[in-house]
């Protein structure tokens, strides 16, 4: 008994030891972003700090390493939150995985901190707002292969990894990181929030309400951190929701199962230009099969069988095997913008005819998009590996008993996933195979995920590169599992109808 109540009282002043404890390099004036073009947004009104966290938490794992998390806030004004009786701070978290609070998809209006100017004058400059990097990307200790120099702009690939220089890129930061993987889970991420929570409490005289918005993969951390339960915490935001539990496409996000999760609104996305056939550009045909995406999946096939000028053109920019599996990728990026969606049909009916004048538009177009993708790979705000990380380990469907206790859910990415009008591209299946070590020449069938059964066959790579380096890690108790609102806390979901 005498144990139990020793325990309680650790945990009780766990948050008090945390603020005493905890080093922070900060907090210095800022500006809400680091994008030069944004410059009228930057008046130096905000405050930033590198804050020092354990590599590896209690119950995660043993290290001790300790990394830095990049925090950045916007403090409310003196005397609202004494007004309130109560200290509320609202913190967003971003999406990805992968991502930091200043990536963007397409544009820079999408940036997560632009989201505090929002947030904070909806909310009268009366609550405190933060956002920080995850662990590992962005400004928060981020994952890079330095000593491979894999990622340099000088490299075979540019800063853009090539599958040749993965596994060694993945022994890099090993190294680095103790070859502790399970250090960059959620479960890690969202046991930071709650050693930042804690640590930041100044005044334990004042009762502190802590509000966590989180955006697509934002919610699944947020999810996690429901379950630990954290005291401070009263209210819950999910916008947009990542489920972490059920083995059902259906009714869970797999990213495994893309092209399922996003069928009903690609079907929507092409039926608006077939009921707009006189203004839309692409000409769709569903007399054949009945279908608006298989009409624009026999497009895909039209262009890759017939090859023309924009399609070889195409093929010599992308290095992609054929010109539909570097279209689609493209087209995912684009139909997430509202602005930019519209370009979609445009640009495959240019493709499928590709006359004179299509030629000289798609070159300047396509040029430009593909200067975006390269883009998402440079600067402090590089999605790295730990997208690739937690996107296999936490939100894919894992391989057979083998395999599988390297991962937190069930069933498998399929060749078939890859085939859809707004697929993400093979890329994804090879880097899913050589992070699970199923790329390896020497591992049995039976140990292997069928999909990746024919990137072994005929490759020439597979006997000349190591791909025996496994970056996995196990799942935790909470893996699979639905989280409970929390006592004295309340839950607010927000889903779109295109989700």
């Amino acid at each position: 008994m005498l144990g139990l109540v020793t325990l309680l009282l650790l945990l009780v002043n766990y948050g008090a030891i945390v603020a005493n404890s905890m080093d922070i390099n900060g907090w210095y004036p800022c500006t809400l972003t680091d994008v030069a073009d944004q410059s009228w947004l930057n008046d130096i009104s905000f405050e930033c700090a590198s804050v020092e966290v354990p590599l590896c938490h209690p119950e995660i794992c043993t290290s001790s390493k300790m990394i830095k998390l990049f925090v950045k806030r916007k403090l409310a004004i003196a005397g609202t939150n004494e007004q309130q009786k109560k200290h509320k701070s609202l913190w967003l978290l971003a999406a990805g995985p992968g991502a930091s609070s200043a990536d963007c998809e397409l544009e820079r209006y999408f940036l997560l901190e632009l989201g505090m100017v929002l947030m904070y004058a909806l909310l009268d400059s009366s609550v405190d707002v933060y956002t920080v990097d995850h662990r590992g990307t962005g400004r928060s200790s981020p994952l890079d292969c330095v000593a491979t120099q894999a990622m340099a702009e000088g490299s075979p690939n540019g800063p853009s990894i090539s599958l040749t220089e993965l596994p060694y890129c993945i022994k890099d930061v090993l190294q680095q990181i103790d070859g502790h993987t399970e250090a960059f889970s959620v479960a890690s991420a969202a046991r930071d929030l709650i050693y930042l929570i804690q640590g930041l409490e100044e005044d334990e005289t004042v009762t502190e309400e802590v509000y966590l918005y989180g955006t697509s993969y934002g919610t699944f951390l947020v999810e996690r951190i429901m379950h630990l339960a954290p005291t401070q915490v009263k209210g819950y935001i999910l916008d947009g929701v990542v489920s972490e539990a059920g083995p059902d496409p259906d009714t869970r996000t797999f990213f495994s199962h893309w092209d399922h999760n996003i069928l009903a609104s690609s079907r929507r996305f092409f039926e608006l230009c077939l009921q707009q056939q006189g203004t839309c550009p692409l000409q769709l045909d569903i007399n054949r099969n009945g279908d608006v995406l298989n009409a624009v999946l026999d497009i895909y096939d039209e262009i890759d069988v017939i090859q023309n000028n924009c399609a070889t053109q195409l093929l010599l920019l992308t290095e992609t095997d054929t010109p539909s599996n570097a279209l689609r990728p493209i087209f995912g990026l684009l139909v997430r913008d509202p602005a930019l969606r519209s370009f979609v049909p445009s640009i495959l009916a240019r493709m499928q005819r590709c006359n004179s004048k299509d030629e000289q538009e798609l070159e300047l177009v396509i040029y430009l998009l593909l200067e975006v993708l390269v883009q998402q790979w440079k600067g402090a705000t590089l999605p790295t590996k730990l997208g690739k990380l937690k996107f296999f380990n936490d939100l894919t469907s894992p391989l057979g008993p083998s395999r599988g206790n390297h991962l937190a859910t069930t069933g498998s990415i399929s060749i078939d996933q890859l085939d859809g009008v707004f697929s993400v591209g093979s890329a994804r299946l090879v880097h899913y195979c050589l992070l699970l070590g199923n790329l390896d020449p020497s591992l049995s069938v039976s140990d292997r995920d069928p999909a990746c059964d024919l990137l072994i066959d005929g490759s020439e790579d597979t006997m000349a590169t190591n791909y025996n380096q496994v970056f996995t890690y196990r799942p935790d108790e909470y893996s699979n599992q639905i989280a409970p609102v929390p006592p004295n806390a309340s839950l607010m979901v927000i889903n779109g109808g295109l989700l």
